[in-house]
């Protein structure tokens, strides 16, 4: 994983995609910058849509939340808890996570997308300790109805 400006490109990394009529054509950041001919737009991305990482390093980070090893367990709780707003309701969101929870269990996730990409990191933390994470590099690719058909199939 790394932080970088999006339209740069590594030998490992992916071109990006989108679905149209049937056909993937390519779409991305970089592809955007250069139709835009001559403007002074400028889109220097970090953060979001500048993280480039894998599967394989996005489950390390979750078993790096998982152990306490990057947050203790008090705050890692602190992040799971849904924020109370000033009219006294609450919003499904801590701190940095969107929160799904039923009578049996509890999930949290965070999406993420850019032109010709798009990610979803789920984790279970209440009786589901499944993690799932969703990469692709399409824009326009469903994830959440991925993730409905893999909770099916864990269920």
């Amino acid at each position: 994983s790394y932080l970088g400006l999006t339209f740069k490109k590594g030998k490992e990394s992916a071109t990006g995609y989108r679905l149209k009529d049937g056909k993937y054509i390519q779409d991305s950041l970089g592809h955007y910058i250069k139709s835009l001919k001559g403007s002074s737009f400028e889109f220097d991305t970090y953060g979001s849509g500048g993280i480039r990482s894998t599967v394989g390093d996005l489950y390390l980070f979750d078993q790096a939340l998982r152990n306490n090893i990057l947050l203790d367990s008090t705050s890692m709780s602190r992040a799971y808890i849904k924020k109370m707003l000033n009219d006294s309701s609450t919003i499904p969101y801590g701190f940095g996570w969107r929160i799904y929870e039923d009578s049996e269990m509890k999930s949290v996730y965070h999406g993420g997308g850019v032109l010709g990409y798009r990610a979803l990191f789920r984790r279970g933390i209440k009786n589901d300790l499944n993690t799932i994470i969703i990469l692709s590099n399409c824009t326009n690719l469903a994830a959440f109805g991925i993730l409905n058909e893999i909770n099916g199939i864990i269920d």
